[in-house]
């Protein structure tokens, strides 16, 4: 089963207890060495192959003890600027401050003639 938006939350959570346990499996841990290996309860690992709900933190201890810590990057990717969000926004240039020319005085002594 893939997870959909159209599936429930019940059908969302075991299918995700069937991964982690497909997963535990594959990587050679049984639920005690797992909870061993990810601070988690062994209580807790059970239900969450069960499909039951746990704590986020504890799924994120389990994901980094089978190795899956990085698959948490594409539930919620960070949110910078893709390189069509770049060539659609406007350029905004730096604003500068207005000087008047009368104010600025010359940095240095010389003179013309009919400026005295």
């Amino acid at each position: 089963m893939t997870m959909k938006a159209d599936c429930t939350d019940d059908q969302l959570l075991k299918e995700f207890g069937e991964r982690i346990k497909a997963n535990r499996i594959r990587s050679g841990f049984t639920q005690e060495e797992l909870s061993k290996q990810s601070g988690v309860a062994k209580r807790t690992i059970e239900r969450t192959e069960k499909g039951e709900s746990i704590q986020f933190l504890n799924v994120v201890k389990i994901l980094r003890a089978l190795g899956h810590l990085d698959s948490l990057e594409l539930l919620l990717p960070s949110l910078e600027k893709t390189p069509f969000e770049y060539i659609k926004s406007p350029k905004v240039e730096k604003r500068q401050r207005y000087r008047h020319v009368a104010e600025q005085k010359p940095a240095y002594g010389f003179k013309w003639g009919d400026e005295e």
